[in-house]
């Protein structure tokens, strides 16, 4: 278990509503284990671990680079996984992941 992705997971699952200046809800436990189940498998695929934060609906979001200019941002919610691919020139490809696999193979296309 990689103990980085763990503390930052713990950090996220701790803040309460009100964690934005009074705003923001409480991190979704769904969120959060959904997060630590993909982001681990990305981090056993050879990717670095994503930088990680909530949105003020408490839902987590992750993002990372790929090769030169190109990054990805995921969001953990509603049971489901949402991707952007994109480059400095704009969006190259977004939708929902329906497996982990599918989540790799994508990434590894841009890297």
């Amino acid at each position: 278990m990689n103990s980085d992705l763990e503390e930052r997971l713990h950090n996220l699952g701790n803040l309460e509503d009100g964690w934005l200046d009074g705003t923001g809800k409480a991190a979704d436990k769904n969120s959060i284990e959904m997060a630590r189940t993909w982001i681990t498998n990305l981090i056993e695929a050879g990717f670095e671990r994503p930088r990680m934060c909530l949105d003020d609906e408490g839902i987590v979001y992750a993002d990372g680079d790929l090769k030169g200019e190109k990054g990805y941002i995921l969001e953990f919610s509603d049971n489901r996984l949402e991707f952007l691919v994109c480059e400095s020139g704009g969006i190259l490809n977004t939708g929902y992941f329906e497996s982990l696999e599918d989540m790799i193979k994508e990434l590894r296309r841009h890297v």
